[in-house]
C-alpha cells in the first residue's frame, strides 16, 4: 500500500470561499455595467421630455431649464387617453390571437394534406 502524505503537497492559489467571492464580485460589476448600458436610452428619453427650452438636437444631456410642459400639453391639448386606449387594446387583442392562433392548426376537423394547404386554408 502507498502512504498518502498530504503534508507534502503544497497548497497554491486562494480558497474556495475567496475564489467564490472573487468570481462573485466581477459578475456583479458586470451586471451593473450592462443594467447602465441599457437603463441609459430610457434615462435620455425622460430628460428630454423634461426639457423646456428646445425640442431639436443639443449638445448635452441635462437640460438647462426643466419642467413639465410638455406633459401638461400631452395631457390637455391633445386627445392622449383615446391614444393609450387603442394602443392598450390593439396590444391585448395581438396578444389573445398570437396565443391562440398557433393551437388552432392543431383544431382542423378535416385531414390535410401537407402543411402549405392546411395553412392556406386557415388563412
Amino acid at each position: 500500500m502507498k502512504k498518502n502524505n498530504n503534508s507534502s503537497i503544497k497548497k497554491s492559489g486562494l480558497g474556495a470561499r475567496a475564489s467564490r467571492t472573487i468570481s462573485n464580485t466581477f459578475i456583479y460589476i458586470a451586471l451593473v455595467v450592462i443594467t447602465v448600458v441599457w437603463l441609459f436610452p430610457y434615462v435620455g428619453i425622460v430628460f428630454e421630455s423634461l426639457r423646456m427650452e428646445s425640442t431639436g438636437r443639443v449638445d448635452y444631456l441635462f437640460p438647462k431649464e426643466w419642467g413639465f410642459g410638455n406633459y401638461v400639453y400631452l395631457f390637455k391639448e391633445t386627445n392622449f387617453p383615446t391614444w393609450f386606449l387603442n394602443t392598450a387594446l390593439m396590444g391585448v387583442a395581438c396578444a389573445v390571437l398570437q396565443t391562440f392562433r398557433p393551437s388552432s392548426f392543431f383544431l382542423c376537423p378535416t385531414p390535410c394534406q401537407d402543411s402549405d394547404s392546411r395553412a392556406e386554408s386557415f388563412l
